[in-house]
């Protein structure tokens, strides 16, 4: 849910560090709660940039420090939704408001600004006013990257810093995370309850499960795979069933060259073997030039796969197998049959 500190009555840094302290105590005390704060929530579409400054690189020209999303969190974030720590260690509860500037960076960012050295150790800092100095930040951890944009879009290079150290008075909004087995319904009421116990007068907004938000991130990707989907089995069903009609017409046309073989001795099994191995023979080499037709073109959807590549070894066995096995079939079937009528009666209808 997404909370937003009115000006009026929480202008003072101060004021906003005491309510965010006293909201986590109390939705802690909660019984099986964890609770933690966030500036933008992955998945939700928001996002914050800020130029950024690290310490002993060379200085940028006015307004062209490089950017950098900017999140801001609780102590409890990471372990709260399970974002890996990768390298050092996270905020600790030595990170209060007194003691010096820490900030947490994501891998993006170590790859970007330090693609042959370790972040950790390294001082940043939000890009200055003119004429003031830099309030340098210590990295003191690397975490994983998250598909904070969606499946979709790559992560960008991110900086964490604490709620409790922030020196920004404007960033008053934040999203309050609470993990719990209780119902969805039962917990809502639990914390707006003991939010407004806090703050009557603040609105609650955004009140949704994970699950839903990251529905909605990833509702256009599922909209289109499900329509390609679609029209994928569509078009597998109608190959399976040209397949189907054409080895069984071939097989059918072969009627008089089984009963003569019927006749000279040949044994059901088989002339079944030879009409079958010929089918799949033949479906192997369509299958063969499918798949390099698909190499070619499934790059064109790439954009729509996530956890998957668009030439992904599995799927493109798996069709294969499927149009072999519909070819075995669409010969097994006819042979069978052709061989159960008697080679008299097949030579008679030639």
């Amino acid at each position: 849910m997404r909370l937003e500190l009115p000006e009026a009555r929480y202008a003072e840094l101060s004021r906003q560090r005491l309510f965010r302290a006293r909201l986590l105590e109390s939705l802690n005390a909660l019984p099986g709660v964890d609770a933690a704060l966030v500036s933008e929530l992955p998945m939700d579409g928001d996002a914050l940039t800020q130029h950024f400054v690290i310490e002993g690189r060379p200085p940028a020209p006015a307004g062209g420090a490089p950017e950098v999303l900017s999140r801001t969190i609780s102590r409890k974030y990471f372990p709260l939704l399970r974002i890996p720590l990768r390298a050092g260690r996270g905020f600790a509860d030595q990170d209060r408001e007194s003691s010096p500037l820490v900030a947490i960076v994501n891998q993006s960012f170590v790859r970007a600004n330090f693609p042959r050295g370790s972040a950790v150790g390294a001082r940043v800092s939000w890009a200055p006013d003119a004429g003031k100095a830099p309030e340098w930040m210590t990295i003191v951890g690397v975490v994983g990257d998250v598909s904070h944009f969606g499946p979709a879009r790559p992560e960008e290079p991110a900086v964490y810093d604490l709620y409790a150290q922030t020196p920004r008075r404007w960033k008053r909004w934040m999203f309050v995370v609470v993990r719990s087995p209780a119902e969805p319904a039962t917990l809502f009421r639990e914390v707006t309850g003991r939010i407004w116990e806090l703050d009557r007068e603040l609105p609650v907004t955004k009140v949704r499960e994970m699950s839903d938000v990251v529905a909605e991130s990833t509702g256009p990707q599922k909209f289109n795979v499900l329509l390609l989907g679609a029209f994928a089995g569509l078009a597998l069903v109608l190959a399976s069933i040209g397949v189907y009609g054409l080895i069984a017409y071939s097989v059918a046309r072969r009627r008089r060259e089984i009963g003569i073989r019927m006749a000279l001795g040949a044994d059901a099994p088989t002339i079944i073997r030879s009409i079958v191995v010929g089918g799949v023979r033949l479906a192997a080499a369509g299958a063969a030039i499918g798949v390099a037709g698909a190499l070619l073109v499934t790059r064109l959807m790439a954009s729509l796969l996530f956890g998957v590549g668009p030439r992904d070894p599995a799927t493109l066995a798996g069709v294969v197998g499927i149009l072999a096995l519909v070819a075995a079939l669409a010969s097994w079937i006819p042979a069978r049959l052709a061989v159960r009528i008697p080679p008299t009666s097949a030579l008679r209808a030639e």
